[in-house]
């Protein structure tokens, strides 16, 4: 684990806020209509439209090698501190600081808004081909009885 001092976070802080305050200062305009798409926008439909009060809006991707650089970096980070998350949880747990009764609630709660959190229709919303913008609930695919045990026999290793 890497020890810093409260002073440097602070710097660190500092130069994020400030750097990004510079960015959204930026006026971006979007990508002139004449311009062609990336060919990973093209390969990874990138590009499409989304509902808004006067219809659907087209809209296009660029930046997709930045963004999937940032994505990759973030999301990279974000692996490592759920697994310390959890890893520190299982010490916490076996060492007898945290109390199953009182967490067990909370655990619910969460695994429980997290699978009917999304659970609103969304059936207008579709692009003039007839494909669908969003993917409903009841588009995804039930997990099986088998499927459900592999889950929890792999979370349980």
């Amino acid at each position: 684990m890497i020890a810093t001092s409260s002073g440097a976070t602070s710097a660190y802080v500092r130069v994020v806020l400030l750097c990004s305050a510079w960015t959204s200062s930026r006026r971006s305009g979007a990508p002139p209509p004449d311009q062609p798409d990336d060919p990973r926008v093209v390969r990874l439909r990138l590009a499409g439209s989304c509902p808004s009060p006067q219809g659907l809006k087209h809209y296009k991707v660029s930046g997709v090698k930045t963004g999937f650089s940032l994505m990759l970096v973030a999301g990279t980070l974000s692996g490592l501190l759920g697994i310390t998350a959890a890893a520190s949880a299982g010490v916490y747990l076996n060492r007898g600081y945290i109390d199953p009764g009182l967490t067990m609630p909370v655990v619910l709660g969460v695994l429980g808004g997290s699978g009917g959190g999304d659970a609103g229709r969304r059936d207008d919303l579709q692009r003039p081909d007839g494909e669908a913008v969003m993917a409903t609930p009841r588009e995804r695919a039930p997990l099986s009885d088998r499927q459900v045990d592999e889950i929890i026999g792999a979370l349980l290793r």
